[in-house]
Parts: structure tokens; sequence; C-alpha cells
């Protein structure tokens, strides 16, 4: 398993025509051989599509506060951006391994 965050940028113009903009930050959980794929091959900065389902977890303190916390459970990545040369041999190498 392994847990990461995925920021995503938008950018508007108000009513008064003034730009804004905001960074929105997704908790992203996967699984299996998906959470080795990402956990060698993201890393800040990288450009990336994930797709998958909105979990919510709860868990107690040791206060006895409960928190919340929504996570995308990852089915598919897929990077969006071109690979550095050493994970395009990285990629072809386990192309050839299957």
């Amino acid at each position: 398993m392994v847990n990461f965050s995925v920021a995503v940028g938008r950018q508007w113009t108000t009513s008064t025509g003034e730009r804004r903009e905001a960074t929105d930050w997704f908790n992203v959980v996967a699984w299996r051989e998906l959470a080795e794929i990402c956990n060698q091959m993201l890393s800040k900065g990288r450009r990336v599509y994930i797709e998958g389902s909105l979990q919510t977890r709860s868990w107690e303190d040791e206060k006895g506060q409960r928190h919340y916390r929504v996570e995308l459970v990852a089915d598919q990545m897929i990077l969006l951006d071109r690979y550095p040369a050493r994970e395009r041999e990285w990629a072809a190498e386990s192309r050839n391994n299957v």
C-alpha cells in the first residue's frame, strides 16, 4: 500500500474581472501492483491522472475525538508527462519481464 497527495490547480475569473487561483489537495491510496508502480514512478511535480473511488475513513484519537479522512482509492494511474530517461528504461524492463 502507498499513500500520497495529488494537487489540482484551478483558475477562474471573478465577476469583477480579477483572476484567481486555488489548489485543492486529494489524498490517494493505492494497493498491490499499482502501489508499487506509483511508489517507483511518481515524484513531486509529476503530472498524473488518477481514477478510482472515494472512501471515507474514520478513527478516534487518544483524546477520544473522532476524525474523518476522504481518500481516493486508485484503480488506475496514468502519467501525463514524458518519462525521464531512467524511467523509460525501467518501463521497458518491466514490459520485457512480464
